[in-house]
């Protein structure tokens, strides 16, 4: 199990998934997202998705830091990014399955949905930290 959320972690972490980037640089023409033709088409695709949701998160999460006034907040809201990345890859090996590896032409793909799935929700909730003024709302 370790060994899968590990997997999961450096799958998400890079910019491609490794078998999407040697796909890529054997072909020197542009994935078309709006009808990806083939299973690396399809995991390049997902990959673009989710860089570009998980760049809206990071700039709403500095956002919040640099809003927050006290150092205990900032550290709390830290702690809580931490917890939500471990969180992250413990859920999407549990959805995606850990009997399915990286020999499962979809396993890339199907992990990148799925994080993309669930920064969505963390993007939600950062939002709501953000626009929340009331008594009560970190500071």
């Amino acid at each position: 199990m370790k060994s899968l959320v590990l997997l999961f972690l450096a799958a998400i972490g890079s910019s491609y998934p490794v078998m999407a980037e040697e796909a890529r640089s054997e072909s020197n023409s542009e994935v078309d997202c709006s009808n990806p033709t083939d299973t690396v088409a399809m995991t390049m695709c997902a990959q673009r998705s989710f860089d570009r949701i998980r760049r809206e998160m990071n700039h709403l999460y500095t956002q919040k830091m640099k809003e927050l006034e006290t150092d205990e907040s900032k550290a709390a809201l830290r702690d809580s990014q931490r917890a939500w990345r471990l969180f992250l890859a413990k859920a999407c090996v549990y959805e995606v399955g850990k009997t399915r590896g990286p020999t499962d032409t979809y396993f890339s793909m199907n992990q990148t949905r799925c994080a993309e799935t669930h920064t969505k929700q963390r993007i939600q909730d950062l939002k709501s930290y953000i626009a929340c003024t009331d008594n009560g709302c970190p500071t």
